[in-house]
């Protein structure tokens, strides 16, 4: 008897939980990174049209994302003329964000580094 009620008060938890859950899985990848987030001193807003605007002082950059799947996306930055194409992996943890890319050129090409976001509220 003592065994069932304590099954019956962890599924009834679990239930609960998952009905939290449930919600913030039906979202979009792109949903939840739209917004304006900060990177050290610059500022990068994600735009539910999937363009995006990065200033550092005076240096503004522009740009489209999208997602491959729940945790890859493809950056495409254009800057000074160039359109640089970079893979990244996504993970949103509330107002924290961290994006590792692939450098996807150059002497670094196949390097990875990651940045941490804040959201900006």
């Amino acid at each position: 008897m003592k065994n069932s009620r304590k099954f019956s008060i962890v599924f009834a938890l679990l239930l609960t939980l998952s009905a939290f859950a449930l919600p913030s899985c039906s979202k979009k990848p792109a949903d939840v990174l739209v917004g304006k987030w900060s990177v050290g001193a610059a500022t990068v807003e994600f735009r539910k049209d999937g363009t995006l605007t990065s200033m550092e002082n005076s240096h503004i950059a522009t740009g489209t994302f999208k997602f491959i799947d729940r945790t890859h996306m493809d950056l495409e930055m254009i800057e000074g003329g160039a359109n640089h194409l970079i893979p990244c992996e996504v993970v949103v943890n509330g107002d924290q964000a961290s994006i590792t890319m692939t450098v996807p050129d150059g002497p670094s090409k196949g390097e990875k580094y990651s940045v941490q976001l804040k959201r900006i509220k």
